[in-house]
């Protein structure tokens, strides 16, 4: 080859490694775009004091953009956002509006009197979908997977006798057009939460019993309001799907352990739990890629009248060189979690004191928790709202 031949060469060699450095670039570049527009692509809808009452404010999952969802005379809580999966066009929040213009509110026992509605977040359309109950308990309402159903916590006074008691308290599941209202089983007495599993047959209740304040969680059978509970592990204190709903975690106050369960109540496997009992636990997946079961998040501690405490995480794989890791920047009075459906994102309110507290997010890789609201007064109570991508 003589010398010229070797020069062009050379210089088509530099320009072959000039043009595939600039294609790494723009593929890093390209992936870190569409990164960042995946996050864009999840908002925070949560609680704030505006002063007069809650309302609903939503924000960007950074803690931008924030503007407010609700407002008026009435107190707007616990808001659900409709499942990925659902049959709307647009993103909807379901939540509990408390102290209605035109209700009693000096009847006496449990309950709140109110209504579960559900928001359009881009066309603000209002939907009362309570049809027929005037009293709601303080459980979140939860969305049936395909978006058509909402079930909520509630009381009538079945006696007339002008009180709302804890036998009257019940379970009810409404069609989110507000035209049918059912209820489907009694004597849930407070509750605390309530978790649809992604088949959509089976509620997992969380609920309290009248002045005790240890919560206790038993699976209900939608169609059939049929109660069931495991009949070898005792005193079930929190429990969660996992994110493809073939199992479910508990945790048993009896034996201070997570059981990893199938759906016919098999054990997979069982460990320990994190110091003290669990007052509240998710299943979030893991990220792209990841051979393992997702991570599951815990709160653990003693207050249960609060049902607040110090947050851990780990493997929900149960391998034996996994342990509970407390999360920086949540070792205080921390509840509520809520996780983006892929796991990106844990949310979980930080309390200060009952009437005191303030959103945090802890997003995947990152070793501390954000906290993304600092004004007097109360924030939280987040929940993910999945907005299309432009």
């Amino acid at each position: 080859m003589s010398e010229q031949q070797q020069r062009a060469a050379w210089l088509l060699l530099a320009v072959a490694a000039v043009i595939l450095t600039l294609a790494t670039f723009y593929v890093y570049f390209r992936s870190q775009q569409g990164m960042a527009s995946d996050r864009l692509s999840y908002r925070m809808v949560y609680n704030a004091d505006a002063g007069d009452g809650l309302r609903l404010m939503q924000c960007s999952a950074d803690g931008l953009d924030c503007t407010q969802l609700t407002s008026g005379d009435s107190t707007d809580l616990l808001p659900a956002a409709e499942p990925p999966s659902g049959a709307s066009d647009e993103p909807r929040i379901a939540f509990l509006r408390i102290g209605e213009q035109g209700q009693e509110s000096g009847a006496a026992g449990l309950g709140m009197p109110g209504g579960v509605y559900i928001l359009g977040t881009r066309s603000k359309e209002l939907t009362r979908v309570s049809t027929g109950v005037e009293r709601v308990l303080g459980v979140a309402p939860s969305w049936s997977p395909d978006g058509t159903q909402l079930a909520f916590g509630a009381v009538e006074d079945l006696n007339a006798d002008g009180e709302f008691a804890w036998d009257e308290s019940g379970i009810y599941v409404s069609d989110v057009d507000g035209l049918q209202t059912e209820h489907i089983a009694s004597g849930v007495a407070g509750g605390r939460k309530l978790s649809w599993s992604p088949s959509g047959d089976v509620l997992l209740v969380t609920g309290i019993e009248a002045g005790q304040p240890v919560p206790f969680v038993y699976a209900l059978e939608v169609s059939s309001g049929v109660t069931i509970t495991h009949p070898t592990i005792g005193q079930i204190a929190a429990a969660c799907w996992s994110p493809d709903g073939t199992q479910v975690a508990v945790y048993s106050r009896q034996d201070h352990q997570v059981h990893v369960l199938d759906l016919q109540g098999e054990e997979i496997v069982a460990f320990d739990g994190p110091y003290g009992d669990i007052l509240e636990i998710i299943w979030v997946p893991g990220a792209d890629g990841d051979a393992g079961q997702g991570r599951l998040f815990a709160v653990a501690g003693h207050d249960y009248e609060l049902g607040a405490g110090p947050l851990y995480e780990r493997s929900a794989s149960g391998a034996s060189n996994q342990r509970w890791r407390p999360v920086a920047g949540a070792q205080a009075y921390t509840a509520m979690l809520s996780a983006s459906p892929d796991g990106q994102y844990v949310a979980f309110t930080g309390f200060t004191s009952e009437q005191e507290g303030d959103l945090f997010v802890l997003e995947r890789g990152d070793a501390q928790a954000r906290q993304m609201t600092s004004d007097p007064g109360f924030e939280g109570l987040a929940t993910w709202l999945v907005t299309p991508l432009p």
